[in-house]
């Protein structure tokens, strides 16, 4: 196979799901309260939707590419993402110690940061870049998937890990009341940390599974089964209404069958260009956006004052944050997006041309069509 087939369905999908995490950070700023807050909280799983798509991508990818290493999966993913967060590092350095003139982090928490190590300490993996605790449990996935792509082959396996590691994990995470377990922070231990996130990528692999072991990605007509795996997505959303992080797996879980429903069916109201063209620049907007916060706010301020309404706590409120996460996080992004990510992606390929070039087939230089887009 010369060239992986894209599948912009997963491009849409990681645009609805930086959507979502932009509106969970508009909500926050636009100080919402009661069933709003609720609402918007569903956003808090746009980085579960997230880690289930690059679970999936990456599978489809292993088992298409067909790397020669190791060593080339792990050149790939550091240069997809490494490039763009450095540059994340080094500008919340500039904000947070030459701008707001705040104490710098240790030289050892800076280092674990440019190791993607950071996620292993409570007091760094928030710290180091905004929004980062995310690319450090996904750095941690990236370590551990070419042993879980060997052992897990099937959907019989991959239920078994699913249901094993969802259990272990909800027992350990949120059961168990032991030092040092119990001196951990609550967000830490409860949601940002890599063992309380590893179900949910091993969603993403019962998702794959289900989609090639049953034969969805050659099915003919599934837009009646679409519809029915869309309902069942919204069904689980609402059951599990409101989001918590005790919630977590169970929210999760509407994700592996959303993911289903459009793989069986793009339906064009969900997977269009526009979708795609935000999941393409989605983790350019992840990292941008949490720089926007002042200016998002003070777009707020100044409209409540013009119009002499109360805006804060209200939905305009939270649209008028959202545009100006949106927006001005895409105008950036669209600039860094090929000014560092693609450069760095077309970097990590040509040292893997350079280091493999006997043994390279042309599976293994095929250009970038959209499959590793993920965080």
């Amino acid at each position: 196979m010369n060239n992986l087939k894209k599948l912009q369905f997963l491009d849409s999908l990681r645009g609805f799901a930086i959507l979502l995490v932009l509106l969970i950070h508009s909500g926050g700023l636009a100080e919402l309260y009661g069933h709003k807050l609720e609402l918007a909280d569903l956003g808090q799983r746009g980085v579960q939707l997230f880690y289930q798509i690059s679970a999936f991508s990456l599978l489809y990818s292993h088992y298409e590419r067909r790397e020669i290493s190791n060593r080339c999966f792990f050149i790939r993913r550091f240069f997809r993402i490494a490039p763009l967060f450095y540059l994340s590092i080094i500008a919340n350095y500039i904000w947070v110690v030459l701008i707001a003139r705040n104490p710098p982090l240790s030289l050892a928490a800076y280092a674990s940061g440019f190791t993607f190590l950071f996620g292993l300490h409570p007091s760094t993996i928030n710290t180091i870049a905004p929004a980062g605790w995310s690319v450090a449990v996904e750095a941690i996935f990236y370590a551990v998937f070419p042993i879980m792509a060997l052992f897990i082959t099937d959907l019989g396996r991959a239920l078994a890990l699913a249901s094993v590691s969802t259990l272990a994990c909800f027992i350990v995470c949120y059961r168990i009341n032991l030092h040092p377990l119990a001196a951990l922070p609550s967000e830490y231990l409860h949601f940002t940390w890599f063992p309380v996130e590893f179900p949910v990528f091993t969603f993403g692999f019962v998702g794959f599974f289900v989609w090639r072991d049953l034969g969805l990605q050659s099915a003919r007509s599934g837009k009646t089964a679409s519809l029915c795996l869309l309902g069942l997505a919204m069904f689980i959303t609402c059951a599990s209404f409101p989001p918590t992080n005790y919630r977590l797996y169970i929210n999760s879980l509407s994700f592996v069958f959303l993911i289903l429903a459009l793989s069986l069916h793009p339906w064009r109201i969900l997977v269009n260009p526009v979708t795609a063209l935000i999941g393409r620049l989605s983790f350019s907007i992840y990292l941008i956006h949490p720089y926007l916060r002042e200016a998002a706010s003070a777009a707020l301020d100044w409209l409540e004052h013009r119009s002499s309404l109360t805006l804060y706590g209200t939905w305009v409120g939270l649209t008028v944050n959202f545009s100006v996460f949106l927006f001005g996080s895409l105008s950036i992004a669209a600039i860094t997006y090929n000014l560092i990510e693609m450069p760095g992606i077309a970097l990590g390929r040509k040292i893997i041309g350079r280091l493999y070039v006997e043994k390279l087939t042309p599976t293994f230089l095929a250009p970038e069509n959209g499959i590793e887009h993920e965080i």
